[in-house]
């Protein structure tokens, strides 16, 4: 699925499931792949059993892989078969790519205060429609839900501090607690209280 894609994680049945999950940085993917972004229209569902054990088998292997260049080489591999899935943006001129990433750094630097369209619009020299629209072309997300992904990342990193999640809250510009309950567990599919249990601080 897309970076920053809002989803749940929750199990579709009574036994639950069991699952690996690989994060890949999109600058590793342009690099890997020599294409500028890869985004999909959904979650990648297919129902090929044997595309299911291709990659699966190639999952396996990359975690267990100890050489760099046999790392590089699995990975590729994984991007050859979810590649067929994936839609490619044209590169944005240089101008509008650069344009955004002003405002990405400020989303980074300023994500615990209330932020509003025309904040983010003057970073980037636009109108705030005109923002608005340039920039989920761009992205793919809008400007508050990459902001919320922004303090949810950040969420995260506090809570694995041990730091309290009320604090939390407070510290990422969420509204209290519960709104960061909720937020944590639509995006990770876990409540803060449970992901630091996992984590051995509770």
């Amino acid at each position: 699925m897309n970076p920053d894609e809002l989803h749940t994680g929750r199990a579709e049945t009574t036994g639950g499931w069991r699952y690996h999950m690989l994060y890949i940085d999109p600058a590793v993917l342009a690099d890997l792949t020599g294409e500028p972004a890869w985004w999909f229209t959904d979650a990648v569902v297919t129902h090929s059993q044997a595309q299911a054990q291709r990659v699966s088998q190639l999952l396996e292997a990359l975690w267990q892989a100890e050489e760099p260049l046999a790392f590089d080489s699995l990975l590729h591999r994984v991007m050859q078969e979810l590649r067929p899935h994936a839609r490619v943006s044209k590169p944005l001129p240089t101008d509008k790519r650069m344009r955004f990433a002003p405002v990405l750094d400020y989303l980074h630097a300023h994500f615990e205060q209330r932020l509003t369209l025309n904040d983010l619009a003057q970073v980037a020299g636009l109108s705030p429609f005109h923002f608005l629209r340039q920039f989920q072309a761009q992205v793919h997300v809008t400007p508050q839900q990459m902001l919320m992904a922004v303090r949810l990342f950040e969420a995260k990193r506090l809570l694995a501090t041990g730091q309290a999640p009320a604090m939390v809250a407070a510290s990422t510009g969420l509204t209290d607690q519960a709104h960061l309950t909720r937020a944590f567990a639509r995006r990770y599919g876990v409540t803060p209280a449970r992901y630091q249990q996992q984590l051995g601080l509770k």
